[in-house]
């Protein structure tokens, strides 16, 4: 039976928790800064039931922010996200905090002062969205210490945020976006779109990159597509999955968001483009079929090297370099083309309302940048034409 006393206006909770199997000392969990005597009711019921269904630490002293991160948290929190989540960005993040504490941080010990820095670390070293990103992380697994495990009275990291830039950081990160290639000219595209055709080892990277300029797919949803996703018929791509390599192995995701399923419309050029790939691709896997993957899907995109597997990020990267080198244009990746579809889309006056929806997504900080760029120049030379219309009257 719990305890509950008051102590510098604040409510206390005491539990027996045995001996120490080393030193024979007896054990107790200790909880405070409760404001009610109820609220310390509450959480020590809470605790014993734990401490009975032996799930729940009995020294949170002992315990590092590290093990608690690793082995408590990360526990919980990844039933509720994707392998490549997982994979690619909590880990990620729960690493930048390993190197910035250390593994020996205790984590009753983690003050205020020392998140405050890690902020400032975190502004100083990766883009804000990042920085954000992982503070987050730190900030949700505390929580989960404070609220479930309760193992902390409070949470040091919660009023704690990224700073904010100054003015000269404003400054240099303006002057950096307006340097920054956010997507191709058509002039650009075009030019790539030659040479990646005529280039001797087009297929199957060629198609890859027609798609990616003319949809606005996403590499993930390019990579995971299938033939049975794309309807010539009635001229649609259905994005229905999106495809995940954290090494060798791939796996295969649904699409990113609820709003990331979606059906494209293509055009006319598209539809026959496809309907050569394919027989293209038939030609390819016929002579490769002693080596063609056992795979349950047909990518559209498939590696050469591993007939019947999709294509690596990294393979359609290096292709990529290839073309650009070709034609004299700057380092370009995957989603600079998806980037370019939009660019496109706003100079045919096509509505934001409807790029969202055929790029699937319904905010996104860079589509709205580069709208906003693209019919500003379009505001511009109407202005222009209509003074010139004017002259001639």
């Amino acid at each position: 039976m719990a305890r509950i006393y008051k102590k510098n206006n604040s409510y206390y909770f005491s539990i027996e928790a045995g001996r120490d199997e080393n030193t024979g000392k007896r054990q107790r969990i200790v909880r405070g800064g409760f404001k009610t005597k109820k609220d310390a009711q509450k959480a020590a019921v809470e605790v014993e039931l734990k401490y009975n269904n032996h799930k729940m630490i009995v020294k949170p002293s002992d315990i590092t922010l590290h093990d608690f991160m690793w082995n408590h948290w990360l526990e919980y929190h990844k039933q509720f996200i994707k392998e490549s989540t997982l994979r690619n960005n909590t880990s990620r993040c729960l690493k930048r905090i390993d190197i910035f504490f250390g593994k020996d941080q205790k984590l009753k010990n983690l003050t205020a002062h020392q998140c405050v820095m890690f902020a400032n670390h975190l502004k100083d070293k990766i883009n804000r969205t990042s920085a954000r990103t992982n503070l987050s992380y730190l900030r949700k697994a505390l929580d989960y210490a404070v609220t479930v495990e309760k193992i902390i009275s409070d949470n040091p990291c919660e009023n704690i945020s990224i700073p904010k830039l100054t003015i000269k950081e404003k400054e240099e990160m303006k002057l950096k976006t307006e340097n920054k290639l956010l997507y191709l000219e058509k002039d650009q595209l075009k030019k790539f779109l030659v040479a990646a055709k005529t280039d001797e080892k087009a297929f199957p990277y060629y198609t890859a990159i027609l798609l990616l300029s003319y949809t606005g797919m996403r590499i993930g949803e390019l990579l995971g597509l299938q033939w049975q996703d794309i309807d010539i018929n009635h001229k649609v791509i259905r994005i229905k999955n999106t495809i995940f390599r954290p090494d060798k192995h791939y796996i295969i995701h649904s699409a990113k968001t609820s709003k990331s399923i979606r059906s494209i419309i293509i055009s006319d050029n598209i539809v026959k483009h496809l309907k050569e790939y394919r027989k293209l691709y038939l030609s390819f896997k016929i002579l490769n079929c002693n080596r063609w993957s056992t795979s349950p899907y047909d990518f559209v995109i498939s590696s050469l090297m591993y007939p019947g597997e999709p294509v690596s990020v990294n393979t359609i990267q290096r292709w990529i370099d290839r073309i650009a080198t070709k034609v004299n244009l700057p380092h370009l990746h995957p989603h600079i083309f998806r980037h370019t579809h939009v660019s496109l889309l706003a100079e045919a006056e096509v509505p934001i309302s409807a790029i969202r929806e055929r790029l699937g997504h319904s905010h996104d900080k860079i589509t709205e940048d580069i709208y906003l760029h693209v019919t500003k120049k379009n505001r511009s030379e109407a202005a222009t034409k209509f003074e010139k219309l004017l002259s001639n009257l």
